[in-house]
């Protein structure tokens, strides 16, 4: 063959590669919707996204430059989810799919079996409000039982700094679900987690179904509020918990109202949050296969008042475990439970057990152990 043969062959192949590489770009991206830059509107300091999975809220300056999921959010800003993800003209489900894979970890400096992408969105910008405007959020696949025995979890919506609110300004639902966690809080103080009450009597915010963890997990977060919400862990797979799973609080705890709680191994748990000021008041809290309210341990100054505490299959309504101190559960009405409505365990110490209005509680009303 000449050599001008040669480089017009070369030039034939350079070609079909390049219209295969075109095609198969085109192929992956099909039916796949475009995202955009977030859009930001300075004069009501709004920021407008179009993606929650894998995607990082953080401060000013905190951002990875070339990165497009890590986004800088000011202080005083609100994020909300605006695009319609299903295309329909209404708003949907952004689903996020889990993957487990070889990750390092800094802890042990080795590489381990861990979440390769698949989270939902973190919030770790303080200041921020993110508002789902009527979204959900949705784990395509329970990712700790798909990658067992190894440890690997996600979480739909994560807090992770100060003064940060989670809402629902929409009067369409807005549900995160199918996730390790739903919600997730930790090294947060002064936060919130709010919705409202609908029409017809359910809430706008909603966790649903988790595996392995709560509907809603705090750790280590002071004065959160946690105000009419539902926190559903019903998924009856053997891998819920709770509603709620509350603990290591180093300071003032946090407020729990006006809100619906449930899980399959009980509605709220709290453990070692000894610095007072706990509030769970005015909830629907249904128990399941555990107690409504349990105090695990080192739980110190709280107030349960208020509430509906009822429907444990396998435990109490309210369970109190040594050590724990100074807990009030006052003006509730605690019903229809398979233990007792009130049951103390251990040297527990000033806990306050009237008035209450008790019904159908098959061992009694107030026990102790």
């Amino acid at each position: 063959m000449s050599m001008e043969g040669s480089n017009n062959l070369r030039i034939v192949i350079l070609a079909l590669l390049v219209g295969f590489a075109a095609l198969l770009v085109a192929t992956v991206s099909f039916g796949a919707r475009a995202q955009a830059a977030p859009v930001s509107d300075p004069l009501t300091k709004t920021l407008s996204l179009d993606s929650v999975c894998d995607v990082s809220l953080v401060a000013v300056g905190k951002g990875v430059p070339g990165d497009p999921s890590v986004i800088e959010v000011p202080t005083g800003w609100t994020v909300k989810l605006l695009d319609d993800p299903s295309g329909d003209g209404t708003p949907g489900v952004y689903e996020c799919n889990p993957v487990a894979g070889p990750v390092f970890d800094p802890k042990t400096k080795t590489t381990v079996t861990g979440l390769v992408s698949g989270d939902g969105i973190s919030v770790d910008a303080p200041g921020v409000t993110f508002d789902l405007n009527g979204h959900s959020i949705a784990s395509t696949k329970d990712i700790l039982a798909a990658s067992a025995p190894a440890d690997v979890e996600n979480a739909g919506v994560s807090i992770g700094a100060n003064n940060v609110v989670v809402t629902n300004s929409s009067t369409v639902r807005s549900v995160v679900s199918n996730f390790t966690t739903n919600f997730s809080v930790a090294k947060s103080n002064d936060s919130r987690i709010s919705g409202s009450k609908l029409a017809d009597g359910t809430y706008n915010l909603k966790g649903g179904n988790a595996h392995g963890g709560a509907s809603l997990s705090v750790d280590k977060s002071l004065r959160l509020t946690v105000d009419t919400v539902e926190l559903s862990d019903l998924s009856g797979d053997g891998t819920s918990t709770e509603g709620v799973d509350w603990k290591r609080c180093s300071g003032p705890t946090g407020t729990i109202q006006n809100s619906l709680v449930q899980g399959d191994l009980g509605g709220m748990r709290f453990k070692g949050c000894q610095s007072g000021g706990l509030s769970v008041l005015n909830n629907h809290v249904i128990g399941h296969g555990g107690s409504g309210v349990e105090f695990m341990r080192d739980n110190k100054g709280a107030t349960v008042s208020g509430n509906t505490i009822e429907g444990s299959t396998a435990g109490d309504g309210v369970t109190v475990r040594a050590p724990a101190e100074s807990i009030s559960i006052t003006s509730n009405t605690i019903q229809n439970n398979a233990g007792f409505g009130i049951q103390t365990i251990g040297a527990v110490k000033s806990i306050t057990t009237t008035p209450n209005t008790f019904a159908n509680n098959a061992l009694g009303n107030v026990g102790v152990k």
